[in-house]
């Protein structure tokens, strides 16, 4: 118990002072290879380097900081955009919330209250809702993020498809983005896991939201995003996640060359 409360503490001094850092992703247009915005992966530096998403986010979680870790992630994100210097004014930048963040009243009208004060970037922000099988009362986050969205920010649905993101979730909360689990990608490779991937993306239209692929490694995997109809992608196919990503606009139409239409069957 003690050691765990050394950590916790050293945690939140971390979170709280500049060794919160972050790597940027971007997600590009399938066809046109313009960037829709870069996911910020929030990670802590440390004497050797940068700790990662998987040793942050699973120990937040255990004892109970994760909605300090994802307050801290948005503020520092909307005051980087503010700021411009290492954020381009041009770009939009979407920020992970955990769903356990989202079940905490408490963490809603923190969350809501940087929003105010931040008003001249809300546009360009994206929430990006993780472990949203984790939010306990789905009509009650749907009514809170709708307020959100009528702020001006755009919401996403991450890993849509794996164990943690039943269809009633996306059928309930109010998504502008939904991503598409990587699983469902890898699995289109085979033709039932395509016809399955399809009938995800239609789904997704039906309701009025865009579909973003996830960790898309090459050309044959981006050709199969083409082929049924997910317009965005985000994976080392474009770009490894870097300090520097979003301080410049880029455009990736020399990555989509390769990715014919043959490469899909």
């Amino acid at each position: 118990m003690e050691d765990t409360l050394v950590r916790v503490r050293n945690f939140r001094k971390m979170i709280r002072s500049d060794k919160l850092a972050f790597f940027f992703q971007p997600m590009v247009n399938v066809t046109t290879g313009t960037v829709l915005a870069y996911e910020a992966f929030g990670r802590i530096a440390h004497d050797r380097g940068f700790f990662a998403p998987s040793q942050i986010i699973p120990f937040a979680t255990d004892v109970g900081v994760i909605g300090e870790f994802d307050l801290m992630a948005v503020k520092k994100a909307v005051l980087a955009m503010k700021a411009g210097a290492d954020i381009s004014s041009l770009a939009s930048i979407a920020v992970n919330v955990s769903g356990t963040s989202l079940g905490n009243p408490a963490f809603y009208h923190a969350l809501v209250k940087i929003l105010e004060e931040n008003k001249p970037v809300l546009a360009r922000l994206v929430l990006e809702i993780t472990d949203a099988a984790r939010i306990y009362n789905l009509d009650e986050a749907r009514r809170l993020l709708a307020r959100i969205k009528r702020m001006g920010v755009r919401l996403s649905l991450d890993d849509f498809g794996s164990g943690g993101s039943a269809f009633d979730i996306l059928k309930i909360l109010p998504a502008d983005y939904v991503k598409i689990d990587s699983s469902y990608v890898f699995d289109a490779r085979e033709k039932r896991g395509r016809s399955v991937l399809r009938a995800m993306v239609s789904l997704t239209h039906e309701l009025g939201m865009t579909a973003i692929g996830e960790c898309i490694e090459d050309s044959h995997m981006l050709a199969i995003l083409k082929d049924v109809g997910i317009e965005y992608a985000q994976g080392y196919v474009f770009a490894q996640p870097a300090l520097d990503a979003a301080r410049k606009i880029k455009y990736y139409k020399d990555h989509l060359k390769a990715a014919e239409p043959s490469a899909a069957e």
